[in-house]
């Protein structure tokens, strides 16, 4: 996807962090349903896709006029990023509160309601700032 990137931003524009939750969505789901390794994989792949289509999108969004202000700006999306990473035990644990059990598949079903959250946030606060221009 990395390869792709630049295209698909460029015709989907700022949607394209939806679409990449949606992706993540799609690809949790999939893990969540999977009954065989080719399953696993697409699923995997399909959440490996979503990551590449988030990110740089995210460090996109950040440039501004003031070089100043887009390096802190990107700054805060990597500090943010990293957070993630750090408190993705905590977010484990909670899943398997929320879930009621610690298996895998209930895991990744839990983080796929979460992309769809996303999605709708994403979108609803583009539409939002797209009214406002």
């Amino acid at each position: 996807m990395g390869i792709l990137f630049g295209r698909v931003a460029g015709k989907i524009g700022e949607y394209t962090i939806p679409l990449g939750f949606g992706t993540l969505f799609l690809g949790y789901m999939i893990l969540y349903a999977a009954d065989g390794i080719g399953l696993f994989y697409l699923g995997s792949f399909l959440v490996g896709t979503a990551n590449t289509l988030v990110l740089p999108q995210c460090m996109g969004q950040m440039v501004a006029e003031d070089k100043e202000q887009s390096t802190f700006l990107m700054s805060v999306v990597l500090a943010v990023a990293n957070l993630g990473t750090f408190f993705a035990p905590v977010l484990t644990g909670l899943s398997a509160f929320v879930m009621g059990n610690a298996l895998a598949a209930s895991r990744f079903f839990f983080t796929g309601i979460l992309a769809v959250v996303l999605v709708l946030l994403t979108a609803f606060f583009i539409r939002r700032k797209t009214k406002h221009i």
